[in-house]
């Protein structure tokens, strides 16, 4: 009889060493690699940012740095409600809770500071007399609206509360 369930115990195990390697390898590097690749990108757009900051004209660097807090409370807003957000830290190493502090900082400054490329400030641009690109400004004051809504609830949920004048 344990001659018969060896072959079968043996595989079993083997199958479980595969999928835990391929977990590990597959996504806990993977996200590694994947943060490696974009602190590329990021340093690309602040060295452009930087150059310009260097020349004077800073309009388009705000903009940027604006987006990127837009961007973080989206993602951070995913992050919450992402169904593997307890084992991302356990498992992965991902510091989810010591971000905490700096979400509190950037929903406070979007709470004191009104994004420069909200769905308010994209609809005052001309809409477009091409018919596509029209329909295409359409979705991208939809998909604004809902950003915003997003924004709004982790600025609510997370930035400090200025307290009353005494």
């Amino acid at each position: 009889m344990i001659k018969r369930l060896l072959p079968f115990i043996a595989s079993l195990m083997l199958s479980a060493f595969l999928v835990t390697g391929g977990f590990w390898l597959g996504f806990r590097e993977g996200t590694n690699v994947g943060a490696m690749l974009d602190t590329i990108y990021r340093a690309d757009n602040t060295q452009i940012n930087l150059t310009k900051l260097r020349r004077g004209p800073t309009e388009n660097m705000i903009i940027g740095f604006e987006t990127e807090i837009d961007l973080a409370l989206m993602y951070a807003n995913q992050l919450e409600q992402h169904p593997l957000r307890a084992l991302l830290e356990p498992f992965w190493g991902l510091p989810v809770s010591q971000s905490q502090p700096a979400l509190v900082r950037i929903a406070s400054y979007r709470g004191a500071n009104p994004s420069p490329v909200s769905s308010k400030v994209l609809a005052a641009t001309p809409v477009p007399s091409d018919p596509a690109a029209a329909a295409a400004h359409k979705e991208v004051l939809a998909a604004g609206e809902q950003n915003d809504r997003v924004i709004a609830s982790m600025v609510a949920k997370y930035a400090v509360k200025a307290s009353a004048p005494q």
